[in-house]
């Protein structure tokens, strides 16, 4: 089997090279994913919409997940975004915050 979900995480990478914003429905329905391969791509696809809106989902998607790969993953993107967005962040007791 594809336990880790390779497979579908392959073909996510290149749908999001083909077409780079995917829609909220499809994004969350990848997220909702219990497969790391499948999951991470959702997470890129969401902070490539590089809007405030998907900052805080990632916040918020980065408080709920018991998975430390995972949370580091979300961690990065959180942290790329800000910078982007020229939005400052800060962790605290492993939760993140905007710093307004």
């Amino acid at each position: 089997g594809d336990e880790d979900g390779h497979t579908l995480g392959h073909a996510l990478h290149y749908l999001s090279k083909r077409k780079p914003l995917l829609s909220s429905a499809m994004i969350e329905s990848i997220l909702s994913s219990k497969r790391y391969n499948i999951k991470r791509y959702g997470l890129v696809a969401l902070a490539n919409q590089g809007d405030a809106n998907a900052l805080r989902r990632l916040i918020g998607l980065h408080a709920a997940e018991d998975d430390w790969l995972l949370a580091g993953t979300i961690a990065n993107s959180i942290e790329l975004l800000a910078a982007r967005l020229g939005v400052f962040v800060r962790e605290a007791d492993g939760k993140f915050e905007i710093i307004a």
